[in-house]
């Protein structure tokens, strides 16, 4: 019997498919500023919504509105920057 313990990893929903995936695996869009970011580094403040790295997965979240009812806020009109960060043109 191993006495290490297992180390906890955070799990997050995708917005987009609704499956479960560790938090390291997913993409993170939070409220900033300048309005909606791709937070890549998972560490700015804030209210934060995940999207798995599937690209449907990006056009579903924004077909049925989930960032905005994840985030709490209306980024519609900033469905771009969602696209941008998943063709990798967008290094926020």
């Amino acid at each position: 019997m191993s006495l290490e313990k297992s180390r906890h990893i955070p799990l997050r929903r995708c917005c987009g498919c609704g499956e479960r995936f560790p938090k390291n695996e997913l993409t993170r869009f939070c409220i900033g500023n300048a309005g909606l970011m791709c937070d890549r580094e998972q560490n700015r403040p804030g209210r934060g919504a995940y999207l798995c790295g599937k690209a449907e997965c990006a056009e579903l979240a924004i077909k049925k509105r989930a960032l905005n009812r994840t985030l709490k806020a209306d980024v519609s009109d900033q469905s771009d920057i969602i696209r941008r960060c998943f063709n990798g043109s967008e290094d926020l």
